[in-house]
């Protein structure tokens, strides 16, 4: 399940990846929330409950700061009957003020708060992270 934006791409290009090396089958699925406001709406999956039912879910995202928005992400699945929930991030900047851990990282960067991080997905293939 990939968080709408660069989450979901994100999640996409894992996808394609593992389809070309193994044999499970991988549903995509997107999570729709308003990231600046994450409690004003709960947010919105596409998936059926039976979808997931009994299943491992992924939830992946460009790139942990705070935890705010994975904090969030997490709500329609805490009464859920998942198997297991796991947190895929592609930068991890070490910045957590909720209790989110993310279980597999990409990168992990101590950075400053005044420093940024921007993932470019704009070119299939050559896909970039900035540091600014």
């Amino acid at each position: 399940m990939g968080i709408e934006g660069n989450g979901y791409k994100v999640a996409e290009r894992l996808q394609e990846i593992l389809k070309k090396i193994s044999p499970l089958k991988i549903k995509l699925s997107k999570i729709k929330m308003d990231k600046e406001n994450p409690w004003a709406t709960d947010p919105k999956i596409d998936f059926t409950e039976k979808d997931f039912l009994n299943k491992s879910v992924i939830m992946v995202d460009d790139v942990l700061n705070s935890g705010k928005t994975l904090m969030y992400a997490v709500k329609p699945f805490l009464h859920k009957p998942v198997k297991r929930l796991n947190v895929l991030v592609l930068v991890d900047r070490s910045h957590t003020r909720y209790p989110v851990k993310a279980d597999f990282v990409g990168l992990s960067l101590s950075t400053t708060m005044q420093e940024h991080i921007e993932a470019d997905f704009s070119k299939k293939g050559k896909e970039t992270v900035y540091l600014t």
